[in-house]
């Protein structure tokens, strides 16, 4: 029986280890595979990592023209992991260490495959992956980790842990607005004190900053306390006034938006419209 049989798989594959120094990045913003990634410094924490693990997730390279004998390997997935290994690198030359290198999956790909796997992987890593890495937190600590353990494995504050740990908490519009970039994560601290059914009313209050502090979020969640609120009769006419413009300038990002993003933008307009207007409270 051979290898391909005994792990279960459909086809053997093949990564390879590269000089990250050697590898092309396409920064040309004319280039139709052009990623700001490509030109955008990485954060300081993958650099750390870098230093002291490498990168462990491979990379995804294409065959570029031949140069000298050789094929120019033009990175396609895994532009700001190339990034890091480089600037880790050079400290660790700089401290007598030696350099790591970078696994990577070499494929032939047209420029239009090239793109359609771009696109797939940023769909991937896009925010979605702030929910895994809380589920992650979870499960360790259930499995016995302590919390600074979980915190120096993910390169987080005390803070960070507890934001993450609210985030699966929360209603699952809470979720989806942190993933889509709408809210910050820390919101979700004071969210989570509120109980499920109230949290995308309270969410509405949010919806006007594109990303909100901790201090912003406690005043506006103290405004949506039902301890807290007058008759919405007695709202005041500016801030209806307000709301409806609020209205207005969602209305014009729904329309432009489409599958996941424009049900979410209309369930925040049909919670405005109800919130001026009254009527039938909107479903979540």
């Amino acid at each position: 029986m051979g290898r391909t049989d005994e792990l279960g798989a459909e086809s053997r594959g093949q990564t390879f280890r590269f000089d990250p120094e050697k590898l092309v990045l396409i920064t040309d913003p004319k280039h139709k595979l052009y990623q700001q990634t490509a030109v955008d410094a990485p954060p300081q924490w993958m650099i750390d990592s870098a230093f002291h693990y490498g990168i462990k997730v491979p990379i995804t390279l294409r065959k570029g023209a031949k140069h000298r004998g050789k094929y120019k390997m033009e990175v396609i997935v895994g532009r700001r992991r190339v990034l890091a290994l480089r600037a880790a690198n050079k400290l660790r030359k700089a401290k007598g260490l030696k350099p790591w290198t970078i696994r990577a999956v070499v494929d032939i790909l047209t420029d239009e495959e090239a793109l359609e796997l771009i696109q797939i992987e940023n769909h991937h890593r896009a925010a979605p992956g702030i929910l895994d890495d809380a589920i992650a937190a979870r499960n360790a600590l259930a499995e016995g980790a302590t919390e600074q353990k979980v915190c120096n494995d993910m390169r987080w504050t005390r803070a960070q842990l507890d934001q993450h740990l609210a985030l699966i908490e929360c209603h699952r519009q809470v979720q989806d607005a942190v993933m889509a970039g709408h809210i910050a994560l820390a919101a979700v601290v004071d969210l989570r004190k509120l109980e499920k059914d109230e949290q995308p009313a309270a969410l509405l209050k949010l919806a006007e900053a594109a990303a909100v502090g901790p201090r912003q979020v406690r005043r506006k969640l103290e405004a949506t306390n039902p301890e807290n609120m007058e008759d919405t009769a007695k709202v005041p006419r500016r801030s209806k006034v307000q709301l409806r413009k609020l209205r207005e300038r969602l209305g014009e990002l729904s329309f432009s938006a489409t599958g996941a993003d424009r049900r979410y933008m209309d369930g925040v307009l049909d919670t405005i419209r109800w919130f001026t207007e009254g009527g039938a409270e909107p479903k979540v």
